[in-house]
């Protein structure tokens, strides 16, 4: 400790020379004979600097999310679909609820597949995502995207599944059941990603043990819970708190991520004003 500080000490009392003008002019001349970009990349330039911006548009954030599929290995595709397949399985071969099944599973696995997506979250990797010209807002964005819109399709094909055949009511019903809890989870696993930022293997299991606990304490009528059934008096207060909560998380993630990007920013002009 007493080291530590010694040596503090000596880094903040410590000053660099200024350059001398004959040093300067070395560094000025040096830079001159730097090798010049080719025709292809001042073209190239040119081009995208006349390119208008999409990136905050709904076609850019679009395109972007579309990007972002190719960071998926083929083995999270393939596991979500089989993981769904096999509840819905159990659920047509056991008779069980389907609700309570779907609004559990679904939701788990988002929650895994969002902590999946950032998992790199806290690795410290701003410099490499300063180099894109996506700022992480919208990189944090569309990966989002990505993972809840494809379990919402998962879960609306087993739901499509589940209800054939029966009134238009259920339906809505059954989805509404899980939908709301997907939103709430994914939220809540990419909060934890980003802000805190826990590990990939925490966050997720954390999401998902919270949720399959809030399912367990209905079920067991352990206390209040945020799951609960469309027939239940309490379900659309319930759906509005859970959607507000999600809403919540999403936002403070997106803060945290342009909060990385102004700093970035900050330090980058704190060394050009010197």
């Amino acid at each position: 400790m007493r080291r530590d500080r010694a040596l503090t000490r000596a880094l903040q009392a410590w000053r660099v020379a200024a350059p001398t003008p004959g040093q300067t002019e070395e560094l000025v001349a040096l830079v001159r004979n730097l090798p010049r970009p080719g025709p292809f990349r001042v073209q190239m330039e040119r081009e995208r600097g006349a390119r208008p911006s999409t990136g905050g548009s709904p076609l850019g954030i679009l395109q972007l999310t579309l990007a972002q599929v190719g960071f998926f290995r083929p083995w999270f595709w393939l596991a979500s679909l089989v993981t769904v397949a096999g509840g819905l399985a159990f659920i047509v071969l056991t008779g069980s609820s389907a609700t309570t099944l779907l609004a559990t599973l679904v939701p788990v696995l988002t929650a895994l597949g969002v902590a999946h997506a950032f998992r790199a979250a806290g690795s410290g990797a701003w410099e490499v995502e300063m180099a894109c010209p996506i700022s992480p807002v919208h990189l944090t964005l569309g990966r989002l995207v990505v993972v809840v819109a494809y379990d919402i399709l998962l879960g609306a094909t087993a739901s499509l599944v589940v209800w054939w055949g029966s009134p238009p009511l259920l339906l809505s019903a059954l989805v509404l059941s899980w939908l709301t809890p997907l939103l709430l989870t994914a939220s809540f696993a990419l909060y934890l990603c980003v802000v805190l930022p826990l590990s990939a293997g925490a966050a997720g299991a954390l999401a998902a043990g919270f949720w399959v606990a809030q399912v367990l304490v209905r079920r067991l009528g352990l206390g209040v819970s945020l799951f609960a059934g469309p027939g239940d008096p309490a379900w659309p207060l319930l759906q509005v708190v859970g959607l507000a909560v999600a809403g919540f998380f999403t936002l403070m993630s997106l803060r945290q991520a342009g909060a990385g990007l102004a700093i970035t920013r900050a330090r980058v002009g704190e060394v050009e004003g010197r």
